[in-house]
């Protein structure tokens, strides 16, 4: 969005025949800078927000994957580990091919 604008900027001002260069104040430049600015911010602003959630994902994984780990090697039960071993499996998949449909469906890498 910034860069967009930012070059439409730099059309206007690099055509002086335009009408809309006359009109083009200081103001307005401003005014657009101060909204890339806070675009910036934003943006800024989300990526932070999502490295906290990515922390959080990643340690709440670990603490599953360290109490299934202890479940599974500490179990007599042949009939549990299967068990827990097909819904492990089954969770992690449904939740790689959500990931998956997620990043599909939103165009994100």
């Amino acid at each position: 969005m910034a860069r967009s604008m930012f070059a439409s900027f730099q059309h206007i001002v690099r055509s002086p025949a335009n009408p809309i260069y006359e009109k083009v104040t200081e103001g307005h430049i401003s005014d657009a800078l101060k909204g890339i600015e806070r675009d910036s911010q934003r943006d800024f602003e989300d990526a932070q927000r999502q490295r906290k959630f990515n922390l959080a994902y990643a340690l709440i994984g670990c603490a599953m994957l360290l109490s299934i780990i202890c479940l599974f090697l500490f179990s007599e039960d042949s009939s549990f580990k299967s068990t827990l071993f097909v819904s492990v499996t089954t969770a992690i998949g449904g939740f790689g091919a959500g990931i998956g449909a997620s990043q599909k469906l939103f165009g994100r890498k």
